[in-house]
């Protein structure tokens, strides 16, 4: 497969409440070897998505009645059969107690010691989700063009809207109180627990998955296209190619590598050099 050497236009916003935008300077992201995958999940079913939760792997089935969880060597741990279906299943992410779930419209919630499913926000169409701390979520909403605050018991509240950034789209979280969000298909914006962006990047392709490591270093990559870009914390950023490998439907940092779900009902492991 041919790749591309990909530009990424950066502008550093340090004095935001200032009105100082920063300069923007073009930053080429150098090709790298394909990858080969280190391990490889088969699953039973088909997966509607993934998302870390620890050092492990959950896995909403795409019949919406059960999730799945596999430890760092994708070995089964636990199954987590819903108490409601979820028809037509979406996205799915965990914090310290809670595994949430959601389809086009409606925001679902659980204990993970007790795993009833609750509607906890409904009317709205999640494309992007962030734990902001144990039992609050940022959740991007795709109609609204906004992202929301969710806490614990409270009502949801508006957290940045299309003013302060265009079309969110996923969600993730930083270390240090810091939070990522794609925009407008080609952004990349970064912004604190305060809702105040102090940094955006423009990609030369569009992109709609994005996961996080712990280092605060971001992957991204485009649907069904064979490839990952890798932007550590320090700025810089790298491209690589599955090869022959998955078409990517979803996205999982894990510690011990990038975990890319396959529409063909498996998730591969990489680690980037």
């Amino acid at each position: 497969m041919k790749l591309h050497h990909l530009i990424i236009l950066s502008f550093a916003v340090p004095a935001l409440a200032a009105g100082c935008r920063g300069t923007a300077t073009l930053q080429p992201v150098p090709v790298e070897p394909e990858l080969a995958p280190v391990r490889m999940l088969v699953l039973a079913a088909p997966a509607a998505a993934i998302c870390a939760d620890g050092p492990d792997l959950l896995v909403l089935e795409a019949s919406g009645a059960r999730v799945l969880r596999f430890d760092s060597t994708f070995a089964a741990v636990e199954t987590i059969p819903l108490t409601e279906r979820v028809v037509g299943p979406r996205g799915i992410a965990a914090d310290r107690f809670y595994v949430y779930v959601h389809d086009d419209r409606t925001l679902y919630r659980l204990l993970k010691d007790n795993p009833v499913r609750v509607t906890w926000m409904h009317g709205v169409r999640p494309v992007g989700l962030a734990a902001y701390a144990p039992g609050e979520m940022l959740i991007s909403d795709g109609e609204r063009a906004a992202i929301w605050h969710k806490a614990l018991f409270s009502e949801s509240r508006r957290f940045l809207d299309a003013a302060e950034l265009a079309r969110p789209g996923a969600l993730a979280a930083l270390p240090e109180g810091m939070f990522a969000a794609l925009s407008g298909g080609t952004g990349v914006a970064r912004f604190n627990r305060a809702g105040i962006v102090v940094s955006r990047q423009e990609l030369a392709e569009p992109v709609d998955l994005m996961a996080a490591d712990r280092q605060g270093g971001l992957y991204l990559a485009r649907s069904g296209r064979p490839e990952v870009i890798h932007l550590p914390s320090d700025g810089r950023g790298f491209r690589y190619g599955f090869g022959a490998g998955p078409e990517p439907a979803g996205l999982a940092a894990l510690p011990a590598g990038i975990a890319v779900l396959d529409r063909d009902a498996r998730v591969l492991l990489y680690r980037l050099p």
